[in-house]
């Protein structure tokens, strides 16, 4: 059995979701593999150009402006309002309500559109506030003037559902994330440390000989997750005879 820990001092890359771990000499690795544990802070954005879905534009008396919003953690009134004071700073024109405000009854996003303004956005903001069911229709716009209603599904606007963290010595076999070493939900608020000692399955190797360890993360919809800060990950490989007892 033999544990390694790779983190952001010894194996950082200019990927912010990556990390590469280069073996003094090359190891033929097989058995079985896990995470041991596990830290890294809450520092990845729900809201980035990467992803796409920070752009909208507004037209107002046969004007169009494009409003781009800066990377960062958005719920949806800090979305509204980071709309909201864009679209005032670059035409001295102030919107006097909510754009979009969180509906806990229904679990839906309401939009509110005046007769001032039209709003269209992409259908990456579409998916993540609720007014689109699929992510497939890329090229799809969504226009609204005059209008005040519910987003007919659930706003997929927090963070992620599910972190994976993912590894090029795991092979399963039969799952679609065939790199999938653990997957977790944070508990905590953004910017917080998130530390895990997971117990985690003990996951199939590719039986391969390696020259470097890589650990990367997504979400659940494949996304990369970009974390600001240091983050480290012990994982531990064992044969299959320890395994087994």
């Amino acid at each position: 059995m033999n544990s390694i820990t790779i983190n952001t001092t010894n194996a950082s890359t200019n990927e912010k979701h990556l990390l590469v771990y280069e073996l003094k000499q090359p190891m033929n690795i097989t058995g079985f593999v896990k995470l041991s544990n596990a830290w890294m802070y809450y520092s990845w954005r729900n809201v980035t150009s990467k992803i796409g879905n920070n752009h909208v534009k507004i037209t107002r008396e046969g004007v169009t402006t494009d409003i781009t919003l800066p990377d960062g953690s958005y719920d949806v009134e800090d979305f509204s309002k980071a709309i909201i004071n864009a679209y005032n700073f670059k035409t001295g024109y102030k919107i006097t309500y909510n754009l979009f405000t969180p509906n806990p009854v229904y679990n839906r996003v309401t939009l509110k559109v005046g007769a001032d303004i039209s709003l269209e956005i992409n259908n990456k903001v579409a998916y993540m506030l609720g007014q689109s069911k699929t992510l497939e229709a890329k090229n799809v716009v969504h226009t609204f003037t005059y209008i005040e209603k519910n987003f007919p599904y659930v706003p997929k606007i927090e963070n992620v559902n599910s972190v994976h963290v993912n590894c090029n010595l795991v092979l399963n076999e039969y799952q679609h994330e065939s790199r999938l070493l653990y997957s977790f939900t944070p508990s905590v608020k953004f910017s917080s440390l998130i530390t895990l000692e997971p117990r985690s399955l003990w996951k199939k190797t590719r039986n391969a000989t390696e020259s470097e360890i890589l650990i990367w993360l997504t979400d659940d919809k494949g996304y990369v997750l970009d974390i600001d800060d240091e983050m480290s990950f012990t994982i531990t490989i064992a044969d299959e005879e320890f395994i087994r007892g």
